[in-house]
């Protein structure tokens, strides 16, 4: 999980939801931010919400954390392609992304997704 992946939104997300939704978990890749990520989770309260999952082997570990998942968000704003959108959307994982570059594209017409043009949308009181 890099820095540029939007994850302090994320993570604000999360704190939010768990305000309602307190069993709520969320799951990332580890590596490059993983230090970062430990301390902002652990200085929010976080740390039985958010779960470091490291890699996982394509074939199977992956497709089951997918399917695990009651969505799938994505918050990134850099990313031109969203390849993960698709792959969780072919699991008919629901998904949730900012409406930025591929990922206008790639959710616009799908039943299973949602793409949100301002971050406002998601969590207003940030």
């Amino acid at each position: 999980m890099a820095f540029e992946k939007n994850l302090d939104f994320l993570l604000r997300v999360t704190e939010q939801v768990v305000r309602s939704l307190p069993t709520c978990c969320s799951s990332s890749p580890a590596r490059p931010a993983r230090a970062s990520l430990e301390r902002a989770v652990a200085k929010r309260g976080l740390t039985n919400n958010v779960r470091f999952v490291g890699y996982l082997e394509r074939r199977t570990e992956l497709p089951a954390c997918y399917c695990a998942a009651d969505a799938f968000v994505f918050a990134s704003k850099t990313e031109t392609q969203g390849l993960v959108l698709l792959e969780a959307m072919a699991l008919g994982v629901p998904v949730v992304g900012l409406a930025e570059m591929g990922r206008r594209t790639c959710c616009r017409k799908a039943r299973a997704a949602a793409s949100l043009r301002t971050m406002s949308q998601v969590l207003p009181r940030c």
